[in-house]
């Protein structure tokens, strides 16, 4: 089934639907198609979530104002992608249940929005759609909840030069020592994501550079000495 050129078969929250399936579900839960743009804010922190977001188009950043006003990007997400599974599935509550996170458009962004009754309840008809879309919804769940534990596990370390290493040696997924690398960020997406000032960031990546640690040309990377990266741990 397609909305606009998206094939939501594609995405996570279909994955092995059929057509009629789709068209089932989508009628059933009536969801809306909404634009956003860039800088907006679709969800306050710690307000209330009673919907689901699926991404059509654009990027999505969430975010928290940290004690000292600092900005902490807990992710990001693309097309394909949901978000509010977790307060869907801990509330049967209309009015929701607070969400942690902001949600904000980095970009102008689309997407269909499901009400969570949809997801915490199935359809009188107890249909073969909601338990393929809720078992998917489920799955996909899962994929952020260790995406967020390895966000937890990468802050917890006690120095920058700590939370850099945890990050690169992550990203750099068991390659071997001197091989290169793409980082999945930029250095201002890698400094909201470790919750650093940029120049910091900066001054700690060139200076494990010119110890002889890492190397990189841009978004490019290579660890050069994986033992003395990891003990920086």
């Amino acid at each position: 089934m397609f909305i606009g050129d998206h094939h939501l078969q594609a995405y996570p929250l279909f994955k092995n639907c059929s057509d009629e399936e789709v068209l089932r579900f989508m009628t059933c839960v009536m969801p809306l198609e909404r634009q956003w743009a860039k800088g907006q804010v679709l969800h306050d922190q710690d307000s209330p979530l009673t919907e689901l977001y699926l991404v059509l188009e654009g990027r999505l950043a969430l975010t928290r104002l940290g004690a000292g006003g600092q900005e902490v990007r807990a992710g990001e997400l693309v097309p394909g992608q949901t978000y509010g599974q977790a307060t869907a599935f801990s509330t049967g509550q209309a009015e929701g249940q607070p969400d942690p996170f902001a949600i904000v458009a980095l970009e102008p962004s689309r997407t269909l929005t499901f009400p969570a009754g949809a997801f915490y309840r199935q359809c009188a008809q107890v249909c073969t759609a909601h338990q393929k879309v809720i078992r998917n919804m489920l799955s996909d769940l899962a994929g952020q909840t260790q995406h967020l534990s390895r966000r937890v596990r990468i802050l917890s370390a006690a120095t920058l030069r700590g939370k850099i290493a945890l990050l690169l040696l992550d990203e750099a997924g068991g390659r071997s020592a001197g091989q290169p690398f793409t980082l999945s960020y930029s250095r201002e997406e890698m400094a909201t994501f470790l919750a650093v000032a940029r120049p910091s960031l900066s001054r700690a990546l060139a200076a494990m550079k010119q110890e002889g640690l890492i190397d990189y040309d841009r978004r490019v990377f290579r660890i050069l000495d994986p033992v003395r990266l990891e003990a920086s741990e």
